[in-house]
């Protein structure tokens, strides 16, 4: 037997051949075909979450950089799935990437959002602070002194 630790695709993948001898000689040999699955890498994502005003549209994308097909994508907000209804949408552009958009933000969006990459291999989270900033508002209105 043979124990393969650390596996890289290119080195390791590919057909492997098991041979067993007895003590008459006789032989017997096996291929089998080994292939390497690799989980999804995140290309961390570049976003202008800080510089957001209430009532912008926030779009945030995720793109995977390896990683073995099909690929899918979740969100979550606070640790907390996004299920995509309301101003939020999920928009899956091609087999590597995804985004989340956001029409007219308000400062209850604002909070960490998290990539979720997955495959048969494994996941990757990637996660980006969004920030609305808002105009400030009296909590008490001043009056007029006279």
């Amino acid at each position: 037997s043979q124990i393969i630790e650390q596996l890289q695709r290119r080195e390791d993948a590919g057909t492997y051949t098991c041979m067993a001898q007895n003590k008459q000689k006789q032989t017997s040999r096996r291929n089998v075909e080994i292939q390497v699955l690799v989980p999804p890498k995140i290309m961390p994502i570049q976003a202008m979450t800080n510089m957001l005003r209430e009532g912008m549209r926030a779009a945030i994308s995720c793109q995977i950089l390896e990683g073995d097909l099909p690929v899918s994508f979740r969100w979550e907000r606070n640790g907390k799935p996004l299920i995509g209804t309301g101003n939020e949408v999920f928009r899956r552009l091609d087999e590597y990437s995804a985004s989340l958009v956001i029409e007219h933000i308000t400062s209850e969006h604002s909070g960490n959002y998290t990539c979720i990459a997955s495959n048969i291999a494994g996941l990757e989270r990637f996660t980006v602070p969004l920030t609305v900033n808002v105009p400030p508002k009296w909590i008490l209105e001043p009056k007029d002194s006279n």
